[in-house]
This record gives C-alpha cells, sequence and structure tokens, in this order.
C-alpha cells in the first residue's frame, strides 16, 4: 500500500509507526484538545474500523486519519470532508490529493469518466465518492473505511440526519440552541487557545451567528474581514455587525488591480492547487485574504473561521409542502437532481446513475421518505453530500493556501443533530434560526436586521430579453477586449473574466449568455487539466 501525503499548508500531517494525522480532535466528554502527536497517541491504540469508530463519535473535530495496521490500512475524514482523502478502486494507494494518485496510477489526464466529467462541466463539483477518474474514488462525509488487499469497506460513521424530531416550542428549541451553541463554541474556543482569530464576516446570518458567539463565549481578539463593493448591502451589513461586537473589520475593495492579480503566477499557482478532481476552483474570497496576507494584516499565529455552511442544517434549502404530492425516497431524489441541475440537461446516463446511487444512500442510511418531514430528512442527508461538501468548504483553501489553520463550527455534531431534530416546517424559510439568531443573539448587539436577498425578476419575457441581450453584449465586450461591468458584479469579477476568457485553449465551449466567472474559470481549468477536446464533447451532450 502506498500511502501519498502531501498537502502541509494550514494543518500539517504528524506521522508515527504507521499513523498519520491531520487537524484536531476535541474528546466531547472531557474537552481534551488532541493535536500532532497527542492525537498520534490515541490512534496508535486503534486497531479495527469499530474503534476507530468509536473514538471518533466521542470526538468533535477538523480531521485526516491513516493508520496502517497489520497489513491493512484504515483511514477517515471528519463530518465535513473538509480534508479529503482519495483512494485507488484497487486498493494500491491513498492520498490526500487526487492528482497525486494520478500521476502515480499513470493515468492520462485527457482519460477521464465521461458522465462525471460532464458533471464537473455542469455545476463544478462532482458529488459523492466520485472524482473526473474512474479509477479514482474518495471518502465522502463522514466515513471511514479499511483497505486489506484490493477489498474496500467503507462505513458510514455520521449521518446528517436526526435520530428522532423532537416536538416542541419555539421556545424550547431557541433555549437548546442556545445550550448547544455554547457546548460547541466552547470547544472552538478551547482549540483557539490564545490565538488571533480572523472571521469571514459577510452580510448575512452565518458569519453573524459566529460572530455573536464567539463575542458570548468571551473570544475578543477577533480581526473581521470582508470584500467586494464598498457600496454593496453585503459590506455596510458586515461593518455593522463588526462595529457593534467591537471587533476589528476592513473591507478589500476589488479593484481591477486586486483582481486581475487572482490570474498572476501566485494566483495561477493557487488555481492549480486544487487537486481533487472534484471541484474547480474557489475564487471568491482569494483576491481579499491574499491582499490582506501580504499587506501583513492578519495577526501573526490567527486561526480563521468561517459561518459554513449554516444555510443547510437551518433550512434555507428545505422547499413548501406540496399536500398534492406523494413524498417517497423516488421523489426526493428527482427534485434534488432537479434543484442541482436544473439548469443542465446532462445527455447519457448521468441522472440515472446520480439517481440510482441516491437511492441506495438513502437505503442504506436507513432513510425511507413517507411523508413532508422525512422527505425533508431525505434531501438533508445527501443534499449535504454535494455542494456543501464538495464545493463550499473549499473556500478555505485559500486561508490553508497561505498558511493559515481554520475552523468550521456549524460542522460540530451536536449542532447538527439538533438543527436535524427540529422539525422541517419550523426549520423550513430559517424560521427558527430567525428566531434565535435576529430577536436572540444579535437583539443585545443591534444587528437583528433581516439579511438582503437579491431579487431577479420572474417574468419569462423579461427573462429572455435579458439573456439575448446580456449574451450580445458578453460577445461584444469579451471580443474587442473590453471587461463587461454587471450591476450585480458586487466583486468586480469582470477584468478576471476577460482574462479568463483570453487564456482559453478553444473559445468554441463558450456560451456567451453564461460567460461570468464560474463559466469561464470552469471552462479555462477544464481546458488545461483535461484537454480542450472533452470540453467540446461534453458541450455537445449538455443541453
Amino acid at each position: 500500500m502506498e500511502i501519498i501525503l502531501k498537502h502541509n499548508d494550514g494543518y500539517k500531517w504528524a506521522s508515527n509507526n504507521g499513523v498519520y494525522f491531520k487537524g484536531y480532535l476535541v474528546v466531547r466528554e472531557t474537552g481534551e484538545v488532541l493535536k500532532e502527536e497527542k492525537a498520534i497517541g490515541f490512534l496508535s491504540k486503534i486497531c479495527s474500523q469499530n474503534d476507530l469508530q468509536s473514538l471518533l463519535l466521542a470526538c468533535e473535530g477538523v480531521y485526516a486519519v491513516v493508520i496502517e495496521n497489520q497489513g491493512r490500512v484504515l483511514f477517515a475524514v471528519d463530518r465535513a470532508r473538509s480534508l479529503p482523502l482519495f483512494y485507488d478502486v484497487k486498493g494500491s494507494a491513498i492520498s490526500d490529493s487526487a492528482e497525486a494518485l494520478r500521476e502515480y496510477l499513470r493515468i492520462v489526464p485527457e482519460n477521464v469518466d465521461s458522465e462525471f466529467y460532464k458533471a464537473l462541466y455542469a455545476k463544478t463539483y462532482i458529488f459523492g465518492h466520485f472524482t473526473a477518474y474512474s479509477q479514482i474514488r474518495q471518502l465522502d462525509l463522514g466515513e471511514l473505511a479499511e483497505i486489506k488487499g484490493e477489498d474496500i469497506s467503507i462505513k458510514r460513521y455520521f449521518i446528517h440526519k436526526a435520530d428522532k424530531i423532537i416536538d416542541a416550542t419555539d421556545s424550547y428549541y431557541i433555549e437548546e440552541l442556545d445550550a448547544v451553541s455554547r457546548k460547541a463554541f466552547k470547544r472552538i474556543k478551547d482549540v483557539i487557545g490564545n490565538r488571533p482569530v480572523v472571521l469571514s464576516m459577510s452580510g448575512g446570518y452565518d458569519s453573524r451567528y459566529v460572530a455573536c458567539m464567539l463575542k458570548i463565549m468571551g473570544v475578543d481578539d477577533v480581526s473581521c474581514y470582508t470584500y467586494g463593493k464598498k457600496d454593496s448591502f453585503e459590506v455596510k451589513q458586515s461593518k455593522k455587525n463588526a462595529e457593534a461586537l467591537g471587533y476589528r473589520w476592513i473591507c478589500v475593495e476589488h479593484s481591477d488591480e486586486i483582481v486581475n492579480k487572482t490570474f498572476d503566477d501566485l494566483g495561477k499557482k493557487y488555481i492549480d492547487s486544487f487537486d481533487t478532481h472534484d471541484y474547480i476552483a474557489y475564487l471568491q474570497n482569494f483576491p481579499a485574504v491574499r491582499e490582506l496576507h501580504e499587506r501583513g494584516w492578519f495577526k501573526p499565529g490567527s486561526v480563521f473561521i468561517t459561518g459554513l455552511c449554516g444555510d443547510m442544517p437551518t433550512g434555507y434549502y428545505i422547499p413548501d409542502y406540496d399536500e398534492g404530492i406523494e413524498y417517497n425516497n423516488q421523489y426526493a431524489v428527482e427534485w434534488l437532481y432537479k434543484t442541482i441541475y436544473e439548469r443542465q440537461t446532462i445527455v447519457g446516463d448521468f441522472k440515472s446513475k446520480w439517481i440510482q446511487y441516491c437511492l441506495k444512500e438513502l437505503d442504506e442510511l436507513d432513510i425511507c421518505a413517507s411523508d413532508y418531514q422525512s422527505f425533508v430528512t431525505a434531501i438533508d442527508a445527501i443534499y449535504t453530500t454535494t455542494c456543501h461538501a464538495h464545493c463550499y468548504l473549499h473556500m478555505n483553501r485559500a486561508h490553508e493556501f497561505f498558511g493559515y489553520e481554520w475552523l468550521i463550527p456549524y460542522w460540530d455534531s451536536e449542532l447538527l443533530s439538533l438543527w436535524y431534530a427540529i422539525p422541517a416546517v419550523l426549520r423550513r424559510k430559517q424560521h427558527i434560526y430567525e428566531e434565535f439568531l435576529l430577536n436572540y443573539l444579535c437583539k443585545d448587539y443591534g444587528i437583528g436586521q433581516k439579511k438582503t436577498v437579491v431579487g431577479y425578476s420572474n417574468n419569462r419575457f423579461k427573462k429572455k430579453i435579458q439573456y439575448l441581450v446580456g449574451g450580445t453584449l458578453n460577445w461584444l465586450l469579451l471580443h474587442i477586449g473590453v471587461p463587461f461591468k454587471r450591476k450585480f458584479d458586487f466583486n468586480n469579477w469582470a477584468p478576471l473574466e476577460l482574462l479568463l476568457y483570453k487564456n482559453l485553449k478553444t473559445k468554441k465551449t463558450v456560451v456567451y449568455q453564461h460567460a461570468g466567472l464560474i463559466s469561464l474559470l470552469t471552462q479555462y481549468t477544464l481546458q488545461k487539466r483535461y484537454g480542450a477536446s472533452n470540453m467540446i464533447k461534453a458541450k455537445k451532450e449538455l443541453e
């Protein structure tokens, strides 16, 4: 068995006598924080999957674990899959880099799995255990595995669902959320120790929740950063939040110069560091983090905290109840597929493979949707394993790229379990979350304003006209080399879009009506990684 571990920015691998560990564990019962040699000592006693499962269930944390033991290898990722691990389907190697595994297995870069490559092209990420290569798989969130020879056994030790739904009053849920939040943030505070904290502060709810909880727990050395246009609602609310809590705050305005640096040598190195082959690259916060790191604005030894991915458990994605629907597992996965891939129709077997995979997952997780509540439980368990684990969490890559450790409070298992136990009708539209956050946590600080949501017209005729006019303008401006400055481009990505467009190997794959940052970054990255021919073929199979 070959163990290939190469990522040591931010959290670093510690190893001894066949035990490899990265991240930290907090023993829930005692509050003891286990890092590096201390974690290795605990893990050295592990002899089986059951032993490893028992330890991980007793702990919180951010971690990846690999243990060589008597001709077999045990390995595990945390409840968010925040530090991913990949393996060869024949059991010959494990790595924290899918690209390192591709090189080890001597897979030609262009030899992709066409179905999952199309998913990567369509959505920027691939779900579940899959990657762009059929020979390379990965553990999904809350999983551990054992490899012995060519036998690979995978076990889900944490499921993103409640053991039971708690039927109670709103005030009960708010009191419980307060109590469990305090316990979760006591663990966060213990991991922080004496280090300064940097909080990525938006104008929304999740970073506001984190900021308030840090204040309540007595964490005062907090610096907040945000980015974009200084007159945007996000920036204004972010500043208000930080000032109300007495935290240091700064906004990095995305000037053309700062945005264009994303495509210099260091920026390209950052894009290339996304070597998981299940995702493109996360650029949203990179220009700001780079700018502040290079200015020396972050205090030495800072640890970063984000509100990722609070939208999921708090109910943002829960659809309305419809009495005309027969709720079952088939409907749940069909709803998920439509919700995730609504803008793209992927020709071929991808949809049937995706649906069958999800149905099998629900069966293995012992989830049987039969009403609205159990339908929501089903989408909680599956949706979390898509964009949340395989896309949004990559925001932390910008932090670790510059050598910083990071924490993700919203993935604490006690906190997650409580949110999933609140009835779906009360989580929907974040009803309880807003009651708890705006009218309880934020009340004493005067920051209980509802978040601003940017609305888009539902008028089909108007949208079609905007689509046609926007596409024509995009084509014209990209061809003559002028950035397309849009009203809702709060981060001023237009200069970078132009640079990406200019550096495409072929422009045949560009759909000008959708030629914004994500589309152009996807095309640039996929053409560079897997060749232009795969992209041309994939475009023909996406409607």
